[in-house]
């Protein structure tokens, strides 16, 4: 090898050397930055597991309560309402004694009694089905039905 040739080798050597340096320090660069949103995606992924503990805990709650669906098969009288219930079903909904005994098809005054009442309570089949109905509707269907119930009288 030649003076000339080992010069040009030496300098395409440094230039390859040079791009392969400042190609490996770009891929570090991006290495470090990977592995942060790794860490950074993994303590979200954290974060939503234990949101999902939390809310699976209110779907148990959520998983109590009837529907008309789960009891078709053994029929709407095998399901237990207590006064307890109704209270806390008619607070969420945020109505008064009444507004919740027109919805069901009672009076006040009924509602009053059964939020009263200790154990399970012995209710009519129309009123049982009203009930569970009210659990899976919205407030705001609900504001629209009482509209209709009030405008009515």
């Amino acid at each position: 090898m030649g003076t000339v040739e080992k010069a040009l080798h030496q300098t395409l050597a440094a230039i390859i050397t040079k791009q392969l340096s400042e190609v490996t320090a770009l891929l570090r660069k991006e290495q470090a930055q990977m592995q942060r949103r790794l860490r950074r995606l993994e303590k979200e992924l954290e974060e939503l597991r234990r949101r999902i503990e939390v809310l699976s805990g209110q779907s148990v709650a959520a998983q109590r309560r009837v529907t008309l669906r789960d009891f078709s098969a053994r029929g709407i009288t095998a399901i237990h309402i207590s006064g307890q219930a109704i209270r806390r079903l008619r607070r969420r909904l945020g109505l008064s004694q009444e507004a919740f005994g027109r919805l069901v098809g009672v009076s006040g005054q009924s509602v009053y009694y059964w939020e009263r009442r200790q154990g399970a309570l012995r209710l009519r089949h129309n009123s049982r089905r009203a009930i569970l109905e009210l659990q899976n509707m919205r407030k705001q269907d609900i504001q629209r039905n009482l509209k209709e119930i009030f405008g009515r009288m």
